[in-house]
């Protein structure tokens, strides 16, 4: 490894997390999340005319619907801090053809959001995650194994210190996030993270499903 991942003041990682990731990730000593009605929820029907339903494939995702609180344990030093609690608010939109979440990550002042859907060209699960420092990432994965465990893997970009300026302090990035649908209203996440120079961090955690 030619140079460290530079220290945050706080860490947008987590956000993805939350949300997978993590996701959401993830994640406020109250729950903040973006208005409910951000993304339209089904399509303004036409007299009979039938709606295209939403592929059979994003039942595979439903799991992650409803309110969550996810108990990280960020990654090591540099990065690293003490264990994070995020918040998961996680919705249908466009008839189901996506599933969006959002994530607050206490104290409440890093928000996030991921956009989960099904493209029927590429025959993959398609995740967009991004938050208000700046960090955003698109992750592809594959249908969950029979343990219940899903891998969104992809690329990005990980703001570590915002600014105003839009000149941020961070880096280009590799990633895989795991969640594995343990039983219903659980899951156990994990995410790695890889720097254009090879350094790597790994963390995890779990979610709780805290109401439908």
């Amino acid at each position: 490894m030619s140079k460290s991942i530079p220290s945050p003041k706080k860490r947008s990682m987590a956000v993805r997390i939350g949300g997978a990731l993590v996701a959401l990730v993830t994640p406020t000593v109250l729950l903040v999340a973006s208005p409910v009605n951000a993304e339209p929820d089904a399509a303004e029907g036409k007299g009979d005319e039938a709606v295209l339903p939403a592929p059979p494939q994003m039942k595979a995702l439903e799991p992650l619907l409803g309110k969550w609180k996810c108990v990280l344990t960020n990654p090591p030093p540099p990065v690293g801090g003490p264990q994070t609690v995020s918040y998961v608010t996680t919705r249908k939109a466009l008839d189901g053809h996506y599933l969006y979440s959002d994530v607050t990550l206490q104290p409440g002042d890093l928000v996030g959001r991921q956009i989960f859907g099904w493209n029927p060209i590429s025959h993959k699960y398609t995740r967009y995650s991004y938050d208000n420092w700046g960090t955003s990432d698109y992750t592809v994965a594959g249908a969950p194994d029979k343990n219940g465990k899903i891998s969104f893997v992809g690329s990005g970009h990980e703001v570590m210190v915002p600014s105003p300026t839009g000149k941020a302090q961070g880096f280009a990035m590799t990633m895989v996030d795991n969640y594995t649908f343990v039983r219903p209203g659980y899951r156990v996440v994990s995410t790695v993270v890889t720097s254009a120079d090879g350094n790597t961090v790994d963390w995890g955690g779990n979610c709780t499903r805290i109401s439908k």
